[in-house]
């Protein structure tokens, strides 16, 4: 039941994360305007401070090792739903600073909106990148399968950027929905705080690599494949969006969509990178797979403007959601057994630190 209680409240986890991502982009639209150059300033500072969290947590760790690693998840659950309550007054005060930064100095907007949005965002956004290297403990601690950690993590963002776009904002709106994630978040760090470790942690050792993990080369091997399948993965994403926008004619719907699909073909990928480490596959098998797939799904995906746009709202949505994943799932999640298989293989706080930093560091590069 422990176990269980873990996975759930990491799936939780994984729900309002991407839930606040959403929330985001739409107060920075407000803030600064719609415009692709603002959302990608969003979506580069999210994952920015993703990747500071990330590596400053593994040092951290590694200097000072947690007994109860789960309380220090706790606290960054806290300050994520503390953040997101004081969302709303900081974009209006960025909205304010935006319109006087504009009449005094022009040239200098685009820097000022990467400043207020990087003090906005970077509290929030650098403890979620700090929960992957505590997660790594928390496997270690109890037994548990990292991949199918993270992997459960991303099948909650998925769930949550359906949740939130498709049902929560237009039933409760805005206000309401930032209060009911918060309260997500809150109620997280509450269960996560009371939440016991093993009787005897210090008797829990990583279990030694086989001879063929020991050969993978950390500094360099490791870590390009995951800066590789990261730029790859956002990527495809936005060039794919590109094709999706214009034949579904709706910004909101597709982009819902598309994350989604992206999303649960990534939490499929990190169970089946499980599988594969489980019984020793080799990875480059699945990147070349993944590859091939990209040139078999990419020709189909621009000629969704065939598809019939008949039916109801619903119906026409399911019709969009189903052929976007039929064909973009197949290839993203070849590309999404990387990373996971890679923190498997990682026995450091340091290691899972760096893996997720250079993954979002390569997302930030694909996506702009």
């Amino acid at each position: 039941m422990r176990r269980v209680s873990i996975f759930l409240l990491v799936f939780a986890s994984g729900l309002a994360a991407l839930s606040w991502e959403v929330l985001w982009q739409h107060y920075a639209a407000l803030a600064l305007g719609v415009s692709a150059l603002g959302t990608a300033l969003t979506l580069a500072i999210t994952m920015g401070g993703m990747t500071l969290g990330a590596l400053w947590a593994s040092r951290r760790l590694e200097r000072t090792p947690a007994q109860r690693p789960f309380r220090g998840y706790a606290l960054c659950e806290l300050v994520i739903g503390l953040s997101g309550l004081l969302m709303p007054q900081g974009f209006a005060l960025l909205e304010h600073w935006d319109t006087q930064w504009y009449m005094a100095y022009p040239l200098l907007t685009t820097v000022m909106h990467s400043v207020g949005i990087a003090l906005l965002l970077g509290l929030p956004t650098m403890a979620m990148g700090a929960t992957i290297p505590l997660l790594g403990l928390v496997a270690r601690q109890r037994n548990l399968s990292l991949a199918s950690v993270y992997a459960t993590n991303t099948a909650g963002a998925a769930l949550g950027c359906l949740f939130i776009a498709f049902w929560l904002i237009p039933a409760l709106g805005i206000y309401l929905t930032i209060q009911l994630v918060a309260l997500i978040n809150i109620a997280v760090c509450g269960l996560a705080w009371v939440v016991r470790p093993p009787k005897d942690v210090t008797t829990v050792e990583h279990v030694p690599p086989t001879a063929e993990e020991s050969r993978l080369d950390w500094a360099r091997r490791g870590l390009w494949i995951a800066a590789v399948t990261g730029f790859a993965t956002f990527a495809l994403e936005v060039a794919w969006f590109r094709s999706l926008r214009s034949a579904f004619q709706s910004t909101t719907d597709t982009f819902a969509i598309i994350l989604a699909a992206v999303l649960i073909a990534l939490a499929i990928g990190g169970r089946l990178a499980t599988w594969i480490h489980k019984r020793g596959y080799r990875m480059p098998l699945f990147l070349a797979l993944g590859g091939v797939g990209i040139l078999l799904a990419t020709p189909a995906i621009e000629r969704f403007d065939l598809i019939e746009g008949m039916g109801t709202y619903w119906e026409i949505l399911g019709k969009w959601a189903l052929v976007s994943f039929v064909a973009m799932a197949p290839p993203i999640l070849l590309l999404g057994t990387a990373l996971p298989w890679l923190l498997e293989h990682g026995s450091t706080p340091r290691q899972w630190g760096r893996l997720y930093a250079v993954n979002t560091a390569g997302a930030i590069a694909g996506s702009l």
